[in-house]
């Protein structure tokens, strides 16, 4: 009989109880690992990403208590409310709001999904087509150019808005030609936030 034999529990009970005590150290360990665990992470270094660093430390806090995503994705008006703050945010960014060319950039480049921008020349192709475009064409769906969120949605796409609602389409009223569409779906790398994945503005 070598040690291991002789260290084996002598019954089922035995060995459950074992079992249970080593269950029960490894759970004390991982609850005290975590909590030593910082929850604040070191600031990125662009100022740009902090508004979203601190989004995500704050989401990471809160999901171990938070609901399932799908009873607390928005539906109906407010996802309908929800893409319209973003294209506002694009908007504001155009407009001006961040006096900082790079930085304004860069929080543009924020309110684009991660599929976007995660392509090698992604971000210089946004910056030449999309970014430029938006800046040019801003006055030309915003009926007051001193609040951007003064555009008109001709239509979105679907029409009907509900839990199951993974893509939505908005067409902006363009003075002088069609409505435009931009396109927008939630971003798992923004926790779940509608992000634009598509735009002719």
């Amino acid at each position: 009989m070598n040690d291991d034999e002789s260290a084996a529990p002598t019954s089922p009970q035995a060995g459950l109880e074992a079992a249970i005590r080593e269950l029960t150290s490894a759970v004390r360990a991982l609850t005290s690992a975590l909590a030593v665990t910082p929850t604040s992470v070191a600031a990125p270094v662009s100022p740009a990403l902090r508004p979203l660093e601190v989004a995500v430390v704050s989401a990471t806090a809160v999901a171990a208590t938070a609901p399932p995503a799908a009873t607390t994705r928005p539906t109906g008006d407010r996802l309908l409310d929800d893409a319209k703050e973003v294209v506002a945010a694009a908007f504001a960014l155009a407009l001006g709001a961040e006096p900082d060319d790079e930085l304004a950039f860069e929080r543009f480049i924020a309110l684009n999904h991660s599929e976007r921008t995660s392509a090698p020349r992604a971000i210089p192709s946004l910056r030449e087509f999309a970014w430029r475009s938006l800046r040019r064409r801003a006055s030309e769906y915003l009926s007051d150019m001193a609040s951007p969120g003064s555009f008109t949605v001709a239509r979105h796409d679907p029409a009907r808005l509900d839990a199951n609602t993974s893509q939505l389409r908005l067409f902006l009223s363009a003075r002088g030609r069609s409505a435009t569409p931009v396109t927008l779906k939630p971003d798992p790398a923004a926790n779940g936030a509608l992000r634009i994945t598509d735009s002719s503005l």
